[in-house]
């Protein structure tokens, strides 16, 4: 399943390039367009849609190779991972810097690190960094400094990857990409071949093309059942990305109701024969997108937005990795088990006219349980009354709401750390959904607008999503307490169902909406609102 998870990721990559669309306006017959691609050096020649996703297919699959199992531990020892994409999102510049080191000898080195810095003052916006040795996923955000525990093997299983570079591999993911995405007019392309010695050479080649909106969407909303079985997709899944990126439906593109619309792709690759396209590495890759939506903005990011993610850095080879911080950088953070965490947000739930203030203050330590303690309220904005209280200390949850005019009181013994754990393996047992699935669901979910972070959480679309149904959740909850939580749920007139409640959380980015707290506070009476 790893094998076909990469190439998914593979295909799922051209798709999210066929979803995003660029408006411009039309410069008119008589307006001359600059030829603006051009290496000095460089041969420019005709080239078609086939042997450009050979190209592409090739040259990514090259460069994955590296990391592989097929080529560590048998023939190399080590693995490093440099990537930088620069990121342009509505005229706001940023870089990330994503590196990775592997030693089959010493697993227990494995370094993960991922960086995110501003263009115009090179600062660094957010960190994080994750050390095999010492257990600890170090994460740095603004002023916080915060090492939090990790499980044994999270980062060393990363590698080596286990995916084929058979023939067949190979032309699943290129039939993919020629099944889903089409070449608008002409395929700019150009290549130089290189000669270190007279024995042999090699071929650097750039591609750049514009997608044909209209019969790539087309091809994508009429997918094959192959292909939905393939990626693990499930009926409305792909209407869901339509929708929320597009705003239109997969029938409005069957009906030919497409934004006037266009997305700029470039990449290069380099090494092989020059005789043979799909032999060099992926080295670059750049995609273009203005998107200008026809709906009432009910998408990810808005009614409209400009995005450019150029992959400048594309590198994965068998050497030492260089330039990561050592472990004295990482001296001044405090274990993320020794701070106390207040988290502020909005919460609605649907069908209710009243929003809740929501106030969680927390600790969850995943190596120690007993330290794992949180206290949650929500307090209506208009009537100042708490309406929902949760709180869990000492292996107890309490659960309190109201619902129809009436109060629900709930207590009894519960291994919060286990339920988590178990409910993690589940996830991980769970093969059934792919990539596409967590994707639309990522989307359908979330909205980035306004200075606004809008999560919409839909209990029973999660379970579905991760495989779970009342009966399994039910079964997962009796394994984590001591409780006959079947008794306990009748015994208070209480349907599980009654516990899928979908719900809107609203975050301002503009405010303060985390800070480290000295202490938790819980009631008196933890059983009941306040």
């Amino acid at each position: 399943m790893k094998k076909l998870f990469f190439i998914f990721i593979i295909i799922a990559v051209a798709g999210l390039a066929l979803v995003s669309c660029v408006h411009t306006d039309d410069p008119g017959q008589d307006e001359p367009v600059e030829d603006d691609f051009g290496t000095p050096g460089f041969t420019r020649d005709e080239t078609t849609s086939s042997e450009m996703f050979d190209d592409f297919v090739g040259g990514l699959m090259q460069t994955m190779k590296y990391a592989s199992s097929e080529v560590v531990p048998s023939l190399y020892k080590k693995i490093a991972v440099n990537l930088r994409l620069d990121l342009n999102f509505n005229g706001n510049e940023s870089y990330i810097l994503f590196r990775s080191g592997y030693d089959a000898d010493r697993p227990q080195n494995t370094t993960l690190c991922i960086e995110v810095f501003s263009s115009a003052t090179q600062d660094l916006l957010a960190g994080i960094y994750l050390f095999e040795k010492t257990s600890y996923l170090y994460v740095h955000l603004a002023e916080n400094k915060i090492k939090i525990p990790l499980l044994p093997g999270t980062v060393s299983g990363i590698f080596p990857v286990d995916i084929g570079f058979d023939a067949d591999a190979s032309m699943l993911v290129s039939s993919g990409l020629k099944s889903f995405m089409y070449a608008a007019g002409k395929i700019d392309y150009e290549y130089k071949i290189y000669k270190p010695d007279k024995n042999n050479s090699f071929c650097e080649r750039h591609f750049r093309f514009d997608v044909d909106m209209g019969k790539s969407l087309r091809q994508l909303a009429q997918m094959s059942s192959y292909w939905q079985e393939k990626l693990g997709l499930k009926n409305g899944e792909m209407d869901f990305i339509f929708q929320n990126i597009l705003g239109i439906t997969g029938a409005d593109i069957l009906a030919g109701r497409i934004p006037d619309s266009k997305i700029t792709v470039e990449f290069s690759t380099q090494g092989g024969n020059p005789d043979y396209v799909g032999q060099g590495r992926l080295t670059k890759m750049k995609v273009s997108a203005d998107i200008d939506q026809t709906n009432d903005g009910d998408s990810v990011f808005g009614k409209d937005f400009d995005i450019v993610f150029d992959a400048v850095q594309i590198s994965i080879s068998n050497s030492a990795l260089q330039g990561l911080p050592g472990e004295n950088a990482f001296a001044d953070f405090v274990d993320y088990a020794d701070r106390k965490f207040r988290f502020k947000t909005e919460l609605k739930y649907d069908g209710e006219e009243e929003a809740n203030d929501v106030t969680l203050d927390f600790i969850y330590d995943i190596r120690d349980g007993d330290k794992t303690t949180f206290s949650l309220s929500a307090v209506g904005k208009n009537t100042g009354s708490e309406n929902c209280s949760v709180y869990y200390v000492n292996h107890y949850l309490y659960l309190n709401w109201t619902a129809d005019g009436r109060e629900y009181n709930i207590e009894g013994h519960f291994d919060f750390n286990q339920f988590v754990s178990e409910l993690a393996e589940l996830k991980k047992d769970e093969a059934k959904n792919g990539l596409i699935s967590i994707l639309s669901y990522i989307l359908n979910c979330v909205r980035l607008q306004n200075g606004e972070i809008r999560y919409h959480f839909e209990p029973l679309f999660f379970a579905d999503l991760i495989g779970l149904d009342d009966r399994m959740l039910l079964e997962l909850f009796d394994r984590c307490s001591e409780e006959d939580v079947v008794a306990l749920l009748t015994a208070n007139q209480i349907a599980i169902s009654d516990l899928n409640r979908p719900f809107t959380l609203v975050i301002n980015t503009s405010k303060a909406f985390i800070e480290q707290i000295s202490d938790i506070t819980l009631p008196e009476n933890p059983n009941r609102l306040g």
